[in-house]
């Protein structure tokens, strides 16, 4: 120190000189996340929800200040990074520099600033959030939403866009259903292609031997027009099963 300064001395938690000691309490400046308090003049956190970058004596800057509905949850943050989007709101953009707090769209819950499904619901990509029409009998929506502790959106037996596809295993019998079959339970895949097939040779062998009585219906001077008018309907409601 200069001579007449005495010894030098070491600043306070909080506050620094240019050379790392000084030759006065008052030749110290507040660090980077610390504010000079005029009541105690001393340096002091940015309390939770402040922010200050750069070392001086100036006060801490509000997070709000610079980005609406934002905050810090910790005291002392040297940064404008530190200011996070409030629960129930999230990040619009993870550009460092160009980006604002935007309220939560219907039907999801945000929390570090993220966008997550709520039940009923399909987040589709950042934040867009889409509603789910397939219900469930006693369960609700097939979209259960991003619960915690897992890692689909979807209710079991259900995957894909929407949740409204069918996961390997299940089934159902119209597209506008939930896929609450369960593969399994139907039985062998073998008994019910042979079943699918019986059923084709069986109408095959009944509509050959209608067909056959037909002809002979016409050749017979014997045949009753009723007989013919049974026959042909039988026929013809053979013809309208087989697309079945």
């Amino acid at each position: 120190c200069p001579r007449g300064l005495g010894a030098p001395i070491a600043c306070p938690a909080g506050a620094s000189a240019a050379s790392g000691q000084a030759g006065a309490p008052e030749h110290c400046t507040c660090t980077a996340g610390y504010q000079r308090l005029a009541i105690t003049n001393t340096c002091e956190q940015c309390p939770p929800g402040f922010f200050k970058a750069e070392p001086g004596d100036f006060p801490c800057s509000k997070c709000s200040a610079v980005r609406l509905d934002s905050s810090t949850n910790v005291s002392g943050a040297t940064s404008q990074e530190s200011c996070k989007c409030d629960e129930g709101f999230y990040r619009s953009s993870w550009d460092v520099d160009v980006y604002s707090c935007e309220a939560c769209p219907t039907g999801g819950w945000c929390i570090n600033e993220t966008v997550h499904a709520g039940p009923g619901h399909y987040l589709l990509g950042f934040a867009r959030l889409r509603e789910c029409r397939l219900q469930l009998d006693g369960i609700g929506s097939v979209c259960r939403g991003e619960m915690a502790g897992t890692d689909s959106q979807c209710a079991e037996g259900h995957e894909g866009f929407l949740c409204g596809s069918c996961a390997p295993g299940y089934a159902r019998s119209v597209n506008t259903m939930p896929c609450s079959t369960k593969c399994a339970a139907l039985g062998p895949a073998g008994w019910h292609i042979a079943k699918v097939v019986g059923t084709h040779v069986v109408s095959a062998c009944v509509a050959h031997v209608t067909a056959v009585l037909a002809v002979q219906s016409q050749m017979s001077l014997k045949a009753t027009p009723l007989h013919s008018v049974l026959i042909r309907t039988l026929q013809n409601w053979l013809a309208a099963m087989s697309v079945l």
